[in-house]
Parts: structure tokens; sequence; C-alpha cells
């Protein structure tokens, strides 16, 4: 699960609040700053609209892998977008 907390600075909150999730050292229980220009991008209003319409994971689209959770749809989207940028990535 994720949050963006309303105070001077916003994070997003990496835990395992869900069923579904799982990390997999204990740092990777954290709070990570948004940078200024996600904020500038309206990364906050994108977060809005996610809450507003009923979502609870930031990116909704991923799909859940039951040996590799969600980062295998992740690995599998970055790899076709740097291909198509024509970049290659390591082995």
């Amino acid at each position: 699960r994720w949050s963006i907390l309303n105070r001077r600075r916003q994070y997003v909150d990496f835990n395992e609040d869900a069923a579904d999730q799982n990390l997999k050292t204990v740092p990777s229980l954290r709070m990570v700053p948004i940078p200024d220009a996600l904020l500038n991008l309206g990364f906050d209003k994108w977060h809005t609209a996610l809450v507003a319409n009923g979502y609870k994971r930031l990116f909704p689209e991923l799909k859940f892998d039951k040996e590799k959770g969600y980062g295998k749809s992740a690995t599998k989207w970055f790899s076709k977008y740097m291909k198509a940028l024509g970049i290659a990535l390591p082995p």
C-alpha cells in the first residue's frame, strides 16, 4: 500500500500493510520523499484522482504475479519502453 502525507513534504510510504505486498529487506520499509519535479508535473493530482476513482495502488495497471509480485509486470513494461526508445538493457 502507499500513501502521500499532506504535510510540508509529501512522501510515498513503502510498507507491508496489504496482504499482497512483501518487502525484500527491513530497510525496504521506508518513506521516500516525492521530488518537487514530480509534484510540479502533477503527481499529487494524479494520486488524488486514483483515490477518487477507488484505486488502492499507485500503479493499478500492474498485475500481481504469485512468485515475483508486482515487480514482474513493472520490469516487463520498462523493458518494452526502453526497447521502444532504442536503449539496450544489460542481460
